[in-house]
């Protein structure tokens, strides 16, 4: 969204005529909502920004000028007013993830997690493979929830969704965002068959801080080492559903996103790079 010649990155998710988002790039805890209508040809949007914690609010109307481009005026609590210009970044959405291709996306990263089990060389010393993701211990408690979610997670952890699926090669995972999480249903976890669901789903859910064996010293020691050592392999921050609440990017920030696609919970062929980080 464009505003007093600012441009600011949003998520924005839509159910039906209403819409809700949030900031995803900048240190801004403000909340929109809004509603779409149509009508004689014509599709005319109202929303607000909140932000509770200073009383700041922002209300904004507009109407659909193109495709993905949404043009209006809006005024806020602080004396400012102004045009706005709402639009959808065009590189980005290209690679979001709609209903129409999301057989194909599982399809194809059952493909790389079955080769992955066929590898042309396999260490025989490690036979299991390393865990990029939640390890929960014993007795963990796994219904209460947390400030932050994991964004390597297991369906097994209440409440979970999936967020990604982790397609490109055995040798290079890349996980492509859904434009929404989606329930962890029955339907999507028996179509990881005959490989598990966690080498082909990414999935989310409430951080289990010291009830995972990857969290020590009030920080998810996973997401240091992934930082510290995998290389980055996007130049642009990937459109993701579930940055605002990710405890991987409150903790380590830009570097963690810029890394996140490569990883897959599960990957029986890891690189050697990457089975350190994780291992190390």
């Amino acid at each position: 969204m464009t505003r007093l010649s600012r441009a600011y990155p949003l998520c924005l998710s839509q159910i039906g005529n209403e819409w809700s988002g949030y900031y995803t790039d900048v240190n801004n805890t403000s909340q929109f909502s809004g509603t779409i209508v149509s009508g004689r040809g014509i599709t005319l949007v109202n929303f607000l920004q909140t932000t509770t914690s200073n009383d700041y609010y922002a209300v904004h109307a507009g109407k659909l000028v193109r495709s993905h481009t949404i043009k209006g005026h809006w005024y806020d609590t602080a004396g400012n007013s102004g045009a706005f210009t709402l639009e959808r970044d065009p590189i980005l959405a290209q690679s979001d993830l709609t209903q129409s291709n999301l057989t194909q996306s599982i399809d194809n990263a059952r493909e790389r997690a079955i080769a992955s089990h066929f590898p042309i060389s396999v260490d025989p010393t490690t036979p299991v493979p390393p865990t990029a993701g939640v390890i929960t211990v014993d007795d963990a408690n796994q219904n209460g929830r947390t400030a932050f979610d994991c964004p390597s997670s297991t369906s097994d952890i209440s409440g979970s969704e999936i967020f990604g699926i982790v397609e490109g090669t055995v040798q290079e995972p890349r996980v492509t965002y859904l434009e929404r999480s989606r329930p962890a249903t029955p339907e999507l976890l028996v179509a990881a068959n005959p490989v598990e669901p966690t080498e082909i789903f990414r999935f989310v859910g409430s951080c289990l801080e010291t009830g995972c064996q990857q969290f020590d010293n009030g920080q998810c020691q996973l997401a240091k080492r992934i930082v510290q050592g995998l290389p980055v392999v996007t130049q642009t921050l990937p459109s993701c559903v579930i940055r605002h609440r990710c405890r991987w990017w409150h903790q380590e920030g830009e570097a963690a996103c810029r890394r996140c696609l490569q990883i897959a919970r599960t990957h029986y062929a890891p690189s050697a790079i990457l089975r350190r980080s994780l291992t190390d």
